[in-house]
């Protein structure tokens, strides 16, 4: 038989008390062709009830570990800490406020990173949590009209897919790489360095289910939208100039006639966001500028409870 590979989860985590325990829940469950060796959580600054969670959580779960030096660098910051920490042949990276819908989905993980070679980062498949108010079904929509576009374009493989919640990396691959302390948008960046000189650098594991809040708030969509639709982009120029935009390109006929598709199936919702969308790049909240690799949080996504 062939052997199974080594696995360590890493958990760069701010402030996450509201799920974290969901989360690590659905982590020791899983199962499949992989040797978890260790879930690793570690504290950016945390200010409420993270560290307390898991360290009851870690009492009956030995393999689980937590880091907290009480200060606040940013996520690029710990995901170095987490990628040099590590010692196992592939290196799973989550964020705090998801769930792993099934036990199966960090081996569908592992099977794609095994299927070739040349890939060395997995991007997970999202699925929103179900809409509980007017703004939160938007959000999904939004969501879902543009994830429908993303999975058109060069089979989902793309600058959209890879969703820095929920990703794989062989090990000797993290262990090669080191994000700028001052970077924004950690999965971007990640995908530009993974797919240069090697198109099959990253791949969606498109049968997987990682569950995610979409935000609840219009101050949160704000907050998100500063964040996604400009300094994202402006920041990643920082490090690989201009050219590095084209890689965005979405093409017009795909976004347009997934935006029509899901105008169809739910004209209220995707009437709605649209019109938010429009909202936000008209009227762009200043107010929640990244710094130093430092975002605000949108708090009405952290909590993936049905209350």
């Amino acid at each position: 038989m062939k052997r199974k590979p080594t696995l360590t989860i890493g958990i760069p985590a701010h402030n996450e008390e509201a799920n974290i325990e969901r989360l690590l829940n659905t982590l020791v469950t899983q199962k499949g062709n992989f040797v978890l060796e260790k879930i690793l959580v570690v504290c950016d600054g945390c200010t409420d009830r993270t560290e307390q969670k898991v360290k009851e959580f870690a009492k009956t779960h030995k393999i689980v570990k937590i880091l907290n030096d009480k200060k606040r660098y940013g996520k690029a910051s710990r995901l170095n800490q987490i990628y040099a920490l590590n010692k196992s042949e592939l290196l799973g990276t989550f964020d705090g406020d998801i769930l792993l819908a099934r036990d199966c989905e960090i081996d569908l993980m592992v099977k794609e990173i095994q299927k070739n070679p040349k890939t060395n980062v997995v991007a997970a498949r999202l699925k929103p949590f179900p809409a509980q108010g007017l703004i939160e079904h938007f959000s999904v929509v939004s969501f879902l009209s543009f994830e429908d576009a993303i999975l058109r374009l060069n089979n989902g493989n793309n600058y959209y897919s890879l969703i820095g919640c929920a990703s794989m990396l062989r090990g000797s691959f993290a262990k090669t790489f080191t994000y700028p302390t001052k970077v924004i948008s950690d999965m971007n960046y990640l995908y530009t360095v993974a797919i240069k000189n090697n198109p099959d650098g990253v791949k969606l594991a498109r049968e997987t289910q990682v569950i995610f809040r979409t935000v609840r708030s219009f101050h949160d969509w704000r907050v998100l939208g500063q964040r996604s639709v400009k300094e994202d982009k402006q920041n990643l120029t920082t490090y690989f100039g201009e050219g590095v935009l084209q890689q965005y390109s979405m093409p017009k006929w795909i976004s347009v006639t997934s935006q029509l598709k899901w105008l169809l199936k739910s004209p209220m919702y995707m009437t709605g966001s649209i019109i938010l969308n429009i909202f936000i790049r008209l009227f762009p909240l200043q107010t929640a500028k990244p710094h130093d690799g430092i975002w605000e949080d949108t708090r009405s996504s952290k909590d993936l409870s049905l209350a």
